[in-house]
């Protein structure tokens, strides 16, 4: 027993310790941030000065091909206000959601989400304030299973996560982050969290890596790890593949999940998402729950309120074994300059294909 305690110790000298040093001495003075950035702004021009561009018409094909892909999985992402987009940008950002559902058992279902990232001035991009909910860091993690609770428990059932977050590096296509925080319940449950996230072409795909190390004085010490494929099936259909596993020293086994989608453009305003998944857990080597989900979101208000509804079946052990049918519907609010910034280019980009989609016919 002794052993095995010396041993968790050590995990947790290992993991934990690097991760505050980590965000510690990662904090530069304006003078070091200006000459850091010179210098790998003088690298970056000598290294494209260097790059021999393929001006034939397949490298220019490959190019416009591989740039329209990543947009286009970026809008999606924000247009349905995925969670890496609220990781990604270091910009002021939040967004509210609530939805309502009916299942098969005739029972009315209830599920809120809030998330607020504040960027702190003076920083240089480099530090947000975090408050989120834990039904959206958990979401499609555990099992799939939809939240049940009434209308009055949706937002304050839920524990949330304050914290303060720290950019160590943050480009285009890779960032690396550090947070530091406490969840919001009795009693107070202090965290650190290291987080790495990369995106890649590989044609005809474009592929995102996300990578969590984390410790909390209740569960230890987690990992969470995601690995995203996404390519075209058509100028308007985008196919995602995406698998995600979560381990934690206290359950001590691993929680699995599998996802297909596919994403069908109909306007800027208007996208059709047709989504499949199986969830499971590694302690008897058993997918636990099957899910199909059709959802419709449109954008009913400027560039931030959205409608979300549509059909929702759940089937397997986790459900006891019988199919359980939900109708969603609900709304989403987001607000964030850099947001409607991204929104606007989205919309340019969604008109730019229909507008070549038209000229093929």
């Amino acid at each position: 027993m002794q052993r095995m305690t010396n041993r968790h110790g050590a995990w947790h000298r290992a993991c934990v310790l690097p991760a505050v040093m980590l965000f510690c001495v990662s904090v530069d003075t304006p003078a070091a941030v200006e000459q850091q950035h010179n210098s790998e702004k003088k690298t970056e021009q000598e290294g494209k000065a260097n790059v021999v561009r393929d001006d034939s018409m397949m490298g220019i094909s490959h190019r416009f091909i591989s740039h329209t892909l990543e947009r286009t999985v970026r809008t999606i992402d924000k247009f349905f206000a995925n969670e890496d987009v609220y990781d990604e940008t270091t910009k002021s950002y939040a967004r509210l959601r609530m939805n309502t559902a009916y299942n098969s058992d005739h029972k009315v279902i209830f599920d809120a989400g809030l998330n607020v990232k504040l960027d702190l001035p003076e920083t240089e991009d480099r530090f947000n304030f975090l408050l989120e909910s834990e039904s959206d860091q958990q979401s499609n993690t555990e099992e799939g299973k939809p939240v049940q609770n009434t209308a009055s428990q949706a937002l304050e059932g839920d524990d949330y996560f304050a914290g303060l977050r720290r950019y160590i590096r943050n480009r285009t296509n890779w960032n690396l982050s550090a947070d530091a925080g406490i969840r919001l319940r009795n009693p107070i449950d202090p965290f650190v969290r290291v987080r790495y996230r990369r995106r890649y072409d590989w044609k005809p795909w474009h592929i995102a890596f996300r990578q969590s190390i984390f410790y909390f004085r209740t569960t230890k010490i987690g990992s969470e790890t995601k690995l995203e494929f996404n390519r075209y099936i058509y100028n308007s259909l985008l196919m995602r593949m995406s698998s995600k596993a979560r381990w934690t020293q206290v359950v001590d086994k691993f929680s699995l999940s599998q996802r297909f989608s596919l994403y069908h453009t109909i306007s800027d305003r208007s996208v059709w998402a047709y989504e499949g998944g199986v969830f499971g857990r590694t302690h008897v080597w058993q997918a636990t729950l099957f899910e199909a989900r059709i959802r419709y979101r449109h954008r009913i208000k400027g560039r931030w309120l959205f409608l979300d509804t549509g059909p929702q079946v759940l089937w397997g052990k986790g459900v006891g074994y019988r199919p359980i049918r939900f109708f969603w519907f609900g709304f989403e609010a987001v607000f964030g300059d850099k947001y409607l910034q991204t929104a606007d280019r989205g919309d340019k980009l969604f008109g730019r294909k229909r507008s070549q989609t038209a000229a093929a016919r």
